[in-house]
């Protein structure tokens, strides 16, 4: 039985053969301030507690061959009490998420639609070595994090956020936010399908990582969203929660 709304805004967001035969219609998506929103597309905590990272290390990486990192992965969803490191995490974000060159365009790791970075990642920290506990957001434009709020949320983890409340024994729960104003401002309603997809991508990259550096991880569709939402203030539909994902030490 087909969902009539998920239907309806299938049929109404696709490609037209309109902006392929009308190339000044799809100019508009190169307009002055479309550009320059690519510029300025990534979110800044100014008055927030700021953390600096340790330096990347690649010998983190374990495993050398991409065939073995993708033959190996599958969800882990048993973990291990042994803490994540600074360093682990700081390798972890980087090569998931981090920016690998500034000129002449800013250019991360993980891809975007149209470059608009439309996926912001945070997380919570329940078992990270020397960092103190709480819901932290990564800013990728300087590779810190910041702190959105301290605590202990392990129990609020397993008790009100996820479905699957064993998978709050992860080290790190990752909590990936759509912000689709900026899409929406140079694709329409084409917006909600990209960011879907850049949320699959970063997803993606860290899962690769994380097997990388012998870490367990697990995408997790069954989040409440509006306890994410409270904690970020966030209304769920300019800025909307996609996806959640855990890593940590296997068992």
């Amino acid at each position: 039985m087909r969902d009539g709304i998920a239907e309806t805004y299938l049929l109404n967001s696709r490609n037209l053969k309109f902006y392929k035969k009308n190339k000044k219609a799809h100019q508009t998506h190169y307009r002055e301030n479309i550009v320059k929103l690519t510029k300025y597309a990534y979110t800044t905590y100014a008055n927030l507690e700021q953390f600096d990272l340790p330096k990347v290390d690649e010998n983190l990486i374990k495993m050398k061959s991409f065939a073995d990192v993708i033959l190996s992965r599958e969800s882990v969803r048993d973990y291990s009490d042994k803490p994540i490191t600074l360093k682990e995490l700081s390798t972890l974000l980087f090569y998931s998420a981090g920016v690998k060159r500034m000129e002449p365009t800013r250019k991360r790791t993980a891809p975007s639609g149209g470059n608009l970075n439309s996926v912001d990642l945070y997380f919570f920290n329940t078992n990270i070595k020397d960092l103190p506990k709480g819901f932290y957001f990564y800013d990728f434009m300087v590779h810190k994090i910041i702190l959105i709020e301290k605590g202990d949320f392990k129990e609020k983890i397993s008790e009100e956020i996820l479905y699957q409340p064993e998978l709050s024994d992860a080290a790190i729960l990752f909590i990936f936010i759509s912000k689709f104003e900026r899409l929406r401002s140079k694709y329409g309603p084409r917006a909600l399908r990209i960011t879907h997809i850049d949320c699959g991508a970063l997803y993606q990259n860290i899962h690769i990582v994380a097997e990388s550096m012998n870490f367990g991880s697990c995408a997790i569709g069954g989040v409440i969203e509006t306890e994410i939402e409270k904690l970020l203030d966030i209304d769920g539909v300019d800025n909307f929660v996609l996806l959640a994902q855990t890593v940590g030490n296997k068992k």
